[in-house]
Formats: structure tokens, sequence, C-alpha cells
């Protein structure tokens, strides 16, 4: 799995990708994944933060390493 700086990130705004979350979250997974790919960040505000990960290898990586290649600060 990429650094989350090389995730590519959701470019609308964080009110618009919270309401979008909250009211059509499997849409907006769906039209995210096949506009940035298999990985992407949002931002719901500055205390929600996230990384959305489709790929089931990038998943398995995720909840098989030790932690030490995953950050999340805050």
């Amino acid at each position: 799995m990429a650094p989350s700086n090389s995730i590519p990130a959701v470019s609308t705004s964080a009110r618009i990708q919270l309401l979008n979350w909250i009211f059509r979250p499997l849409d907006y997974m769906d039209v995210n994944f096949h506009r940035y790919g298999d990985e992407f960040r949002c931002n719901f505000g500055d205390q929600y933060r996230w990384v959305f990960l489709n790929h089931p290898d990038a998943v398995k990586t995720m909840f098989s390493e030790d932690g030490a290649a995953f950050s999340a600060p805050g």
C-alpha cells in the first residue's frame, strides 16, 4: 500500500463529501473508486480524514502488517 500522501484525495469540499457519505455511502464509495482507483483519501472535516481501500490485497496488507508502516496521528 502506498504512503498516505501518495494516495489520491477526493477534491470536493469536506462538507459535500460528508453529506455524500451520510446520505449515499455506497454511491460515494463506488464513484470515488472508479475515479481514483482502489485507494483514495477523503476529508469529512478537520478530525475525520479517512483512507478507503477496495483491493483485497491492500486490505490484507493493512491487517497483516505489524503497524510500523502505518501511522494514524491525532
